[in-house]
């Protein structure tokens, strides 16, 4: 009575027994000499599986950050963080996460068309716009000199930081304190804070000039 182990041929299934060979041993080309019920993938079949799983994944990122970049939008002058990170179950079967390096963008603003209009506030009635006039400074050698809040017409001072009754106009009387409204949205730099822009005011007839920083109405308005 020959004592033996069942092996299977490759391909078709039949079983085929050999009796008292050293183990590993086998005479047949094509034959599987691993013992029954032991079940390993060939390196290929491993590798084709893993790269599938890892080309999922990066369609899945692909995806999330194609929807991401469809739905918001940020103001200028943000500052976008990214990282990606791969979950999957390593050869051995263990959770794994690898996350990739950290990458910073801070958006930056396109250059838009700018409007420049006098302005004086309204005392009594209603203006066409209801917003701040200041704080504004003067600049002095390069270095800005913040003026006092402005005396209207009438002796009363009003407080700059403050909503008002604003009105365009074309002419002012002796004396008038002048605003300045400057609507320029690529001077919103940064959409969390009051920006401030320079702005040259001059006089074709005098010659006279000053060269004054306005303040943002407040933020993220462009105004």
């Amino acid at each position: 009575m020959l004592t033996g182990r069942q092996v299977t041929r490759t391909g078709d299934q039949r079983p085929v027994t050999h009796g008292n060979e050293p183990p590993g041993w086998c005479p047949c080309d094509g034959v599987d000499a691993k013992p029954r019920g032991e079940q390993q993938l060939p390196p290929r079949h491993v590798w084709a599986s893993l790269n599938v799983v890892l080309r999922s994944f990066s369609l899945a990122i692909s995806a999330c950050l194609l929807l991401a970049g469809s739905v918001f939008a940020a103001p200028p002058g943000a500052v976008i963080t990214n990282r990606a990170s791969v979950d999957y179950l390593n050869l051995g079967g263990q959770p794994t996460t690898v996350l990739s390096n950290e990458v910073s963008v801070v958006t930056a603003v396109v250059r838009s068309p700018s409007s420049v209009d006098f302005t004086r506030v309204v005392t009594s009635g209603s203006g066409t716009f209801q917003e701040t006039v200041g704080p504004s400074a003067c600049l002095q050698g390069g270095v800005p000199q913040t003026l006092a809040d402005p005396t209207l017409l009438g002796g009363s001072t009003i407080d700059p930081t403050l909503a008002q009754e604003v009105s365009s106009t074309s002419a002012y009387n002796i004396g008038e304190v002048a605003f300045i409204r400057l609507v320029d949205s690529d001077q919103n730099l940064d959409y969390q804070v009051i920006d401030s822009a320079t702005v040259l005011v001059s006089s074709a007839a005098s010659g006279d000039s000053e060269t004054i920083r306005l303040s943002e109405t407040g933020p993220d308005t462009g105004v």
